[in-house]
């Protein structure tokens, strides 16, 4: 989610946020939506440090899905939207597909997916 937020602010701005202003618009961001408490602050910054592979898996993977969804650059060689069009192809009567069905395809893969895993659901 910080990678999402860290990345549509930089697309926004056109990357002139300094350090301390992207900071101020990740946390105003999830002030916002009910997401924000000092111990999540904590620990992503612990994950960060750490180079968590988890959080930082994660992280690529939101990267993944916001770059393909907001066509922020071509993606050929990338394996999960090789994988996620495969995937939309299968949903569809007649195979084929489009940006919207591929990155539809790549949130359920990256996102749902894991979440339903993690939390066992």
């Amino acid at each position: 989610m910080m990678r999402v937020i860290a990345t549509i602010s930089d697309l926004a701005t056109g990357g002139k946020l300094t350090r301390e202003q992207r900071g101020h618009v990740l946390l105003g961001t999830l002030e916002a939506v009910g997401g924000y408490s000092p111990d999540f602050a904590d620990r992503v910054a612990e994950l960060t440090r750490a180079r968590d592979p988890d959080f930082m898996l994660g992280a690529r993977k939101a990267e993944t899905v916001v770059t393909y969804v907001m066509n922020l650059h071509p993606m050929p060689g990338d394996a999960d939207v090789a994988v996620a069009t495969e995937v939309a192809k299968g949903t569809t009567l007649t195979g084929k597909v489009g940006r919207e069905e591929i990155g539809g395809s790549l949130m359920y893969m990256l996102f749902t997916q894991v979440v339903k895993k993690r939390l066992a659901i």
